[in-house]
Parts: structure tokens; sequence; C-alpha cells
């Protein structure tokens, strides 16, 4: 029995429009990403195929010599509810997977995700899971997190796309390029582009919120992107604002403008804070009005606040579409691709001079 959107609408609980507008990558902006990444997970469980699919199966089925087995994208998650989390990782993965199904799907394939482990461990890789891949497998992964898994697949004889960022993980992933096609956005590179904005503003003591659980390693994206501009231009000054992943601390900011005020911010904002919108950012961090914030990601929160914050933003969608075309390929091609982030700033610069 083939499986129809209207199963999906009804296991996902909207309507089969919804279903037909997010599986065809028209939905953008129409539903949220929780919704979309709801419905596309569900797809790939129940091993949905559009019409173009079904039509390729059918003349495959119908013993066609043409029509090939259908090309299958696995998209590897750390845990089975990792994509009801929202924000950090989880975001980022519901970001693309509109545009891995609607590039997969536009190419004939189809696309199923994979959670690897149980318990978010990469340590802990439920093997049985990934028996069956081997040489001519396609999979899909976002974060070095699976470096464990993705080296043993690779082993396989699989074929690898990652989609990282500019850090130390990165130092890792790299020995694989030879045999991986390694898709990096670089989020170091954006932070110096903020720092040099702030500068160009005439901000120069520039606080940098940080994950106390990552901040120590190696080149730490916000921490050495900010620092690289400010030595640049000789000044030492560098005030990492330590927060919590999974305990954020808004009263922190205070705290630390009290112990060495700055005089501009790049905020990583947590998944789960109620902000008041009705007040400016500043305020509902307690900080002077006077504190430029600028958001390190792009971030819903910094267009809700009135007037939008700054951020950066990165092309990830982009590069999924690219990554599904490569391991779609006749010729696959291995080897790292760059992508440079994209500064946003929604205020004029004659609003930002009264602002």
């Amino acid at each position: 029995m083939s499986i129809t959107l209207k199963d999906i609408a009804m296991k996902a609980g909207v309507s089969q429009m919804t279903v037909s507008r997010i599986l065809n990558g028209k939905a953008r902006g129409q539903v949220s990403p929780e919704v979309a990444a709801r419905v596309q997970a569900i797809a790939g469980e129940l091993k949905y195929r559009s019409n173009r699919i079904d039509r390729k199966l059918d003349s495959f089925l119908a013993g066609d010599a043409s029509a090939a087995e259908l090309p299958r994208i696995t998209v590897l998650t750390p845990y089975p509810d990792f994509l009801e989390r929202g924000g950090g990782a989880a975001g980022r993965l519901n970001a693309i997977l509109p545009s891995v199904f609607q590039t997969a799907a536009e190419a004939g394939g189809m696309v199923e995700i994979l959670p690897v482990t149980r318990e978010n461990d990469p340590n802990r890789i439920e093997w049985p899971w990934l028996n069956r891949f081997g040489a001519g497998s396609r999979i899909l992964a976002l974060s070095p997190w699976f470096l464990v898994p993705l080296a043993e697949l690779s082993r396989r004889g699989a074929r690898i796309a990652l989609i990282q960022g500019e850090e130390f993980w990165r130092n890792m992933t790299l020995r694989y390029a030879a045999e991986w096609a390694i898709l990096t956005y670089r989020n170091r590179q954006g932070y110096e582009m903020l720092a040099e904005e702030l500068l160009r503003e005439g901000y120069s003591r520039i606080a940098v919120t940080v994950y106390d659980e990552y901040r120590n390693e190696p080149d730490y994206p916000s921490l050495t992107g900010v620092s690289n501009v400010l030595a640049g231009h000789g000044i030492s000054y560098l005030h990492p604002v330590v927060q919590k992943e999974k305990a954020y601390d808004v009263a922190a900011f205070a705290r630390a403008y009290r112990e060495n005020p700055f005089d501009a911010l790049t905020f990583i904002a947590p998944k789960g804070i109620e902000w008041n919108y009705r007040k400016t950012l500043q305020e509902n961090l307690s900080l002077p009005d006077s504190v430029k914030i600028v958001f390190g990601n792009d971030n819903q929160d910094a267009r809700r606040f009135s007037p939008p914050l700054p951020n950066m933003s990165y092309p990830l969608p982009e590069m999924a579409a690219q990554a599904v075309k490569l391991l779609l390929s006749d010729d696959f091609t291995p080897g790292e691709r760059l992508f440079s982030g994209i500064f946003n700033d929604p205020v004029s610069p004659e609003r930002r001079k009264k602002t």
C-alpha cells in the first residue's frame, strides 16, 4: 500500500495542503521550521515517494531497462527525537531539510532520516542500524559529531557529504577531504565580520557570549574570531560572558557588565527563554541601551525585537542542495568547499544613527 499525503498529514496533525507545500519546498515563511521538520521526518519514516518518484518506480517494476534503482540519501541525526529540540544543531538541521528533500525529489531520489544512537553518545553507536550501508550508500551529516560513524561508513565505501562550521573539529575532518565532500560555513569568519563592523561603528570593548562547555576548545569560533580582529587593531580587550548551554543565565549579562563594562556584545540566543518583545533586548538583559548587541547567527529572536537586531547568516540550504547534488552525481567529487557568512543589518544607516 502506497503512502499518501493524507497519511502523512494525519500522523503530523496538519492539513494535506500543508504537507504538499512542505514536501514541494513551497512552505518557507508559511509554517514553522518545527512543523516542516516534523512533516519531512514522517515522510522519511513512512518511505513516502512523490508522484515523480512513483512514476520512476513504476517504470522500474515494469522492467524498463533504463530505470535504475531509486537513489537514497540517508540523513544522520544523533538520536530519535533530535529534530523536535529546535535551536542549535537541531535548528540548523531543520533549516536544511526542506532543501534536502526538494533537491533529492527533483533528481528522482528519496530521503530517509536515521538516528544513530539512543542516548546522544557518539561512542555508543547502534551499529546494527548501520550494517546495511556499504559501497554506493549516500550519507549526509551536519556537524563532526558524527565523525566515528562517518569514518566507519567511509571505510565501507559509502559516499559522505558533511556540512560543518569553521571550528576546532574541522582540523580533524579535513583529513578525510580526499574521500568526502566537506562543505564548511565560515562561522569564525562571520564573527570577524561582526567585530570589524562594530569597530567601524566606533565600538571597541566587545564582549562575547560563549558556552562554557566549549570555550576551551582551540579555535572556538566566537572567541577566536573577535580576538583576532581586536588584536589586529591593537586592542587587548576580550571579555567572554560565559553561559551554560542547557542552563542559560540571563542575569549573568548584567553581572558581567558591572564587573567589566563593555560597549558591544556578540550574542548567542538560547532555546526556551521567554523574551519580552515589547522591550529591547538590552532591557531584557538588564544592560544599558547604549550597549550594541549583534547576533552571531541568524535567529528568529533577532528579527522579533524592535528595531530588529543585526545578525550573521550562512547559506545552509544552498550548502545542503549542493551536498545532495554531489551525492547523487555520476561523478562524485570529494574535497572541501567554503561558504562565507552574510552580515545582515536591518536598520538603515540613517535610522542607526538615531538608535
